[in-house]
C-alpha cells in the first residue's frame, strides 16, 4: 500500500520522512495510519472499469456441469490454493516489523562513540504507547508525544529499567542522557537520569 507520511517515523532501520510518499506492506501501512504516523496516498490513476460481457443465446442454452459427489472442480481446488496462500500472507503480515518513532537515545558513531551529553536534548513529554520486544533485538520501546506535537521512541537500557516497569499511558515523563558508566565486569553502558509523572501530575518515580 502506498502511504504519504505525515510525520518522521522509522521502519526496519530505515527513516521515513514527512510529506514523503512510501510503499509499505498492507499490514504495516495500516499501522501507520493507525498511529497517526502516515495517511493513504491518493492514487495517480484511476482503474478502468471493465464492461460486464452478456452472455450468448448458445452460452445460455448450455446445460452447466454437475459436479459428482467427492469431486472436486478447478475452480474449487484454486479456492483451496488461494486460501492456503491467504493463511501463509497473513503468517508474513504477522512476521512484519510494526513502524516506530524516531528514535531519541544517541547512537554511537563510525568510530564507536556517543555524543557528548551536553549535545543532547532533553525527551519530554507525555507517554503515548509502550510497545515489548520490538525489532531484530526485540527490546521495549516507549513513544513520547512531545509538547511540540511530535513524537521520539525512547529505548530500554539498563538505566532505565525502573521507567519501564513503572510507566504508563498517559504518564509524562523527562529523560537526560548523562553519558556511559562501567558495571563491576568492565562492561560499559548508557546512563540517563528521568523523572515520571502520573497524568495528573502526581510524582511517581525517578531514577
Amino acid at each position: 500500500m502506498k502511504i504519504k507520511a505525515k510525520r518522521d517515523f522509522e521502519y526496519q532501520g530505515e527513516d521515513l520522512e514527512e510529506g514523503e510518499v512510501y510503499e509499505l506492506p498492507d499490514s504495516v501501512a495500516e499501522q501507520a495510519i493507525e498511529k497517526d504516523y502516515a495517511e493513504k496516498a491518493e492514487e495517480g490513476e484511476e482503474k478502468e472499469e471493465k464492461p460486464e460481457l452478456e452472455a450468448t443465446e448458445e452460452e445460455k442454452d448450455e446445460t452447466p456441469e454437475i459436479e459428482k459427489p467427492g469431486e472436486k472442480s478447478a475452480g474449487s481446488e484454486a479456492g483451496d490454493r488461494e486460501e492456503e496462500g491467504s493463511w501463509g500472507e497473513m503468517e508474513e503480515k504477522l512476521d512484519e516489523e510494526a513502524p516506530t518513532p524516531p528514535t531519541w537515545n544517541p547512537s554511537e558513531d563510525e568510530a564507536g562513540d556517543l555524543p557528548d551529553p551536553e549535545e543532547v536534548d532533553d525527551l519530554k513529554g507525555t507517554v503515548k504507547d509502550i510497545s515489548e520486544n520490538v525489532g531484530r533485538n526485540e527490546n521495549d520501546v516507549i513513544t513520547v508525544e512531545t509538547p511540540d506535537g511530535g513524537e521520539q521512541g525512547v529505548w530500554k537500557h539498563i538505566a532505565l529499567e525502573g521507567l519501564f516497569e513503572k510507566a504508563e499511558v498517559g504518564d509524562h515523563l523527562a529523560v537526560r542522557f548523562t553519558g556511559t558508566s562501567k558495571s563491576q565486569a568492565g562492561r560499559r553502558y548508557h546512563n540517563y537520569r528521568y523523572e515520571l509523572y502520573d497524568e495528573n501530575w502526581n510524582h511517581k518515580d525517578s531514577g
